[in-house]
């Protein structure tokens, strides 16, 4: 009998979330017993997803906003996120009561992790996939070349107000005391994020497993006639489109307005021909320099981020930082070129000269135009690169793959502990 796994997600409409998400669909299309729990964004899972929301009150509901707020307001300047382990509100699942395998994915912002962990029971695997640092730091979700999480986070170089004793210390110390005597099975989200983990003091116990790359359903990601989805998305035949998104155009670490300021370098003769088309939530201007922005807002459907995918002749992810780089491989699937910075996960995905463009110089957008002018000034090559960049697809991120990969990692996880 398969045995049940429990996926927790605080958001469905992030990286993270979606990932859950498809894993969740692919491991029942397999026969699996899969059930994911979630708070926010919207599903067409349909039977065994829960959106869930601990019971709280008034009170709790301002104590946690102003939490939030306050840790907010004790970070610097364009630092990570960073996150409270503790919530007011302790509400759990019940779909736990009857998990073999509880699988969290990104709980930042809904459960309380001392409640959640004691709702769990003592002799049940916990398998966390690292699609940020949280897990293994005392909130931070960037490590953002900080190492000290490789001994014991404090005097966090992110927060304004640092000393030994600050929130990255007692939240270290907090996991600490969780994780102790756990069956922890850590799988990264690529090898970069397992190098970052592989030398964490919070593993110290657990069992780091090989990378897992997050995979798409390549029968929804594949290329569509060109025409027709221009077509259906009211956008000229005659023009030159560069495709960029995300979740939310206003997070810093996307690196959006690298990409605006670099665009408005490059030559007038590709600015006259080109758009922007853009997804995501947030607010654009109609133009940027002379190129024009077609804004289609937060797209919630797989089936719609292909037909825009599959509308345009290349795709750009400016972020300064990936743990992975799902919407690279969705462009990829789709038969896009993909041009981004050499940071993180996309030094996995993205392969110069063959699937697309690797800027070293990250965060610079002088770098970043010229790779973009590379790339569209003379945009003859973009067929041949986005043919390949589709095979590279179905080489390295069918769903099926990632799914298979994870049942490995259940069965693993549920072995006896002294052959674990």
């Amino acid at each position: 009998m398969a045995p049940s796994i429990v996926h927790l997600a605080s958001e469905l409409n992030g990286g993270a979330g979606i990932a859950a998400l498809r894993l969740h669909l692919a491991l029942q299309a397999q026969g699996g017993k899969s059930t994911l729990v979630y708070a926010r964004g919207q599903t067409q899972a349909g039977g065994n997803a829960y959106c869930f929301h601990p019971l709280s009150g008034p009170v709790t509901d301002l104590v946690d906003k102003l939490s939030d707020r306050w840790h907010r307001h004790r970070a610097k300047p364009g630092a990570s996120l960073f996150s409270r382990p503790t919530r007011s509100a302790c509400g759990i699942p019940p779909q736990l009561a009857a998990a073999d395998v509880v699988h969290l994915h990104w709980t930042a912002k809904w459960l309380d992790l001392p409640a959640l962990f004691r709702a769990i029971r003592q002799d049940c695997p916990i398998v966390l996939t690292l699609h940020d640092s949280c897990f293994f730091t005392g909130g931070c979700h960037q490590t953002n070349g900080c190492f000290r999480y490789r001994q014991a986070c404090g005097s966090c170089p992110q927060l304004r107000m640092a000393w030994p004793g600050d929130p990255s210390r007692s939240g270290f110390l907090l996991r600490q005391r969780l994780y102790a005597g756990r069956k922890l099975f850590v799988v990264p989200n690529s090898r970069w994020t397992a190098s970052l983990a592989s030398g964490a003091s919070l593993f110290k116990h657990a069992r780091v497993l090989a990378p897992v790359y997050p995979g798409l359903d390549l029968s929804i990601f594949m290329p569509q006639d060109r025409r027709t989805c221009r077509n259906l998305l009211g956008l000229p035949q005659d023009r030159l489109v560069l495709c960029a998104g995300g979740a939310d155009w206003g997070d810093i670490n996307k690196g959006f307005p690298l990409l605006l300021n670099a665009l408005q370098r490059l030559p007038d003769s590709v600015q006259e021909r080109m758009i922007l088309l853009a997804y995501g939530s947030g607010s654009l201007p109609a133009k940027v320099g002379q190129v024009s922005v077609r804004h289609l807002g937060y797209l919630s459907s797989d089936r719609l981020l292909a037909m825009a995918y599959s509308a345009s002749d290349a795709y750009c992810t400016p972020s300064l930082m990936e743990t992975f780089g799902m919407t690279a491989v969705e462009a990829m699937a789709c038969a896009l070129p993909v041009i981004a910075f050499k940071t993180g996960g996309l030094q996995e995905i993205v392969r110069p000269g063959e699937t697309g463009w690797l800027v070293p110089e990250v965060g610079s957008e002088a770098a970043l135009a010229g790779a973009l002018s590379d790339a569209l000034t003379h945009p003859n090559h973009l067929p041949a690169l986005g043919t390949k960049a589709r095979r590279d697809a179905e080489d390295r991120f069918p769903l099926e793959h990632t799914a298979s990969a994870y049942e490995t990692v259940y069965r693993c996880a549920l072995e006896p502990r002294d052959t674990a």
